[in-house]
């Protein structure tokens, strides 16, 4: 068997005349290497084609430079459905992109109703997407000393960093138009208050209302209702509960929907109009 002539840190440092150490330092970006002896070091390095043995840098380092991605996971939906959705699938792409340029490798974490389940795998920080307001796999990420991060309004009580859309400017838009377009009694589909998303959103809604002066018009916590542990259940209730309103003596002239997957089989009814926020198709 012919085995490969695989350049070594040897190699680089003879074709650019400096030390082992030298290159070492150069292509790790620590100790004191000028500026030109490090750019030097690098032509020649991509030249021979050189790579650093990553397994042996992780043993010396403790570390795996592989990162998590962790999606919502309800009972009934896996993180491979999840991606379907627009806003899930610009994010894992997002991610992906900007692990690959870190040099890190990113792992699409698959939903578990067991989150002990995360004990098997070993990761250097996980990005969580929508956290729910306590959630249990931050609590055991913790424990493992395993960094987290959100995607989304995080509960501060669990995460140090967050990135989130506005979502109070995000509700006030939307509630703005449908107002502009003639809306006066407006009905808003609510999951329930376990994500931090829709909790974040409820909120701006109630101020929304509390600021101009309207009552506010929402559903029950629609999450509560028996059988919904998956989107698709969650849609029907709240379809369910759409044409309740709408058969009602006192029907909604418009319909702000918080609830994944869930304004495109509402607006099918004409008489309606429904909105959604990006974390849906």
């Amino acid at each position: 068997m012919i085995t490969p002539n695989v350049p070594t840190l040897r190699d680089v440092a003879t074709a650019a005349g400096v030390a082992v150490s030298t290159v070492s330092y150069a292509l790790n970006g620590k100790g004191r290497v000028d500026s030109a002896t490090r750019a030097r070091v690098q032509e020649v390095a991509d030249r021979l084609g050189y790579r650093a043995n990553r397994s042996a840098q992780n043993l010396r380092t403790g570390r795996t430079a592989t990162l998590g991605l962790m999606l919502p996971a309800p009972d009934g939906l896996s993180s491979a459905e999840y991606l379907n959705f627009d806003w899930y699938g610009r994010v894992a792409t997002a991610a992906t992109q900007a692990a690959f340029h870190a040099d890190h490798s990113l792992l699409l974490l698959p939903s578990m109703k067991d989150p002990n389940g995360l004990r098997r795998i070993e990761m250097d920080g996980v990005i969580v997407v929508d956290p729910m307001m306590h959630d249990p796999r931050v609590d055991l990420l913790k424990k493992l000393g395993i960094p987290s991060v959100a995607v989304g309004p995080g509960n501060p009580e669990q995460f140090g960093w967050s990135i989130s859309p506005d979502l109070v400017a995000t509700t006030e838009t939307l509630l703005n138009h449908l107002t502009e377009q003639g809306a006066t009694d407006i009905l808003v589909l609510n999951p329930g208050m376990d994500s931090a998303w829709t909790r974040a959103t409820t909120i701006a809604y109630l101020e929304w209302c509390r600021t101009h002066g309207v009552s506010p018009r929402a559903t029950d916590d629609l999450a509560s209702f028996e059988g919904v542990n998956s989107v698709e259940r969650l849609v029907s209730v709240a379809y369910a509960a759409t044409h309740k309103a709408l058969t009602s003596e006192n029907p909604p002239d418009a319909i702000l929907s918080v609830i994944l997957g869930c304004a495109p089989p509402l607006h099918e009814r004409r008489s309606i109009s429904a909105c959604q926020f990006p974390e849906a198709s």
